[in-house]
């Protein structure tokens, strides 16, 4: 499959990164670099049009800069089990604000290439504009209805795989996404992005 022309040429604009930094949660603790979003969001217009430079150099040299890849991780309660048992903690992971916006571009373009090539499932529902928890469980329900009218009875397997985005295997998700047409510099920055990421220890 060939890479779609608009995602291959992808340039980002001032006009998109002034959009992301608008919409940055101030709420949110800081990353590693101890840049708050409410200090971005005040000078915005004077900051895109340098991001957006950065930006295309590190899409143009498929690089995705060093100090972008350490996060700062803070371990939060899931309010069950003993909190002396560390398996009880959910890990949050603060990255760097930059690295945050540049993330959402390239996240962005990736999700208008997916949509416009019709290569997402119509019953993937997670990680979906304008879909929520409620589509499925309406999908489901319909399901079991139709299966109770059918047969009687009805049977629905739930998985749930521990800590599934902490064990991605990253050469099959490299391949999965070539096979997608996604190819090129996207990538490579994604390659760039995957490799050598930092935890700091305490």
């Amino acid at each position: 499959m060939r890479t779609d022309a608009t995602l291959d040429d992808l340039k980002i604009t001032p006009a998109q990164v002034h959009a992301i930094i608008k919409n940055l949660d101030t709420s949110k603790a800081c990353g590693p670099d101890l840049i708050p979003a409410v200090l971005l969001k005040k000078c915005s217009a004077e900051v895109a049009p340098v991001l957006s430079k950065f930006y295309n150099k590190c899409l143009n040299e498929a690089c995705f800069t060093g100090c972008w890849k350490t996060a700062s991780v803070v371990p939060v309660f899931k309010n069950s089990g003993k909190r002396t048992d560390p398996s009880n903690y959910r890990p949050i992971s603060l990255l760097p604000l930059f690295a945050k916006i540049f993330e959402t571009l390239i996240n962005h373009a990736l999700v208008h290439h997916l949509t416009d090539a019709k290569l997402l499932t119509d019953k993937q529902y997670g990680f979906r504009q304008a879909r929520s928890t409620a589509d499925i469980l309406t999908v489901i329900s319909e399901r079991i209805y139709h299966s109770l009218d059918k047969a009687g009875e009805g049977r629905a397997v739930a998985l749930d795989i521990s800590k599934a985005f902490d064990r991605v295997w990253h050469e099959g998700l490299l391949k999965k996404i070539r096979s997608y047409g996604i190819t090129g510099r996207i990538l490579n920055i994604i390659k760039s992005f995957l490799d050598k990421r930092k935890i700091p220890s305490c």
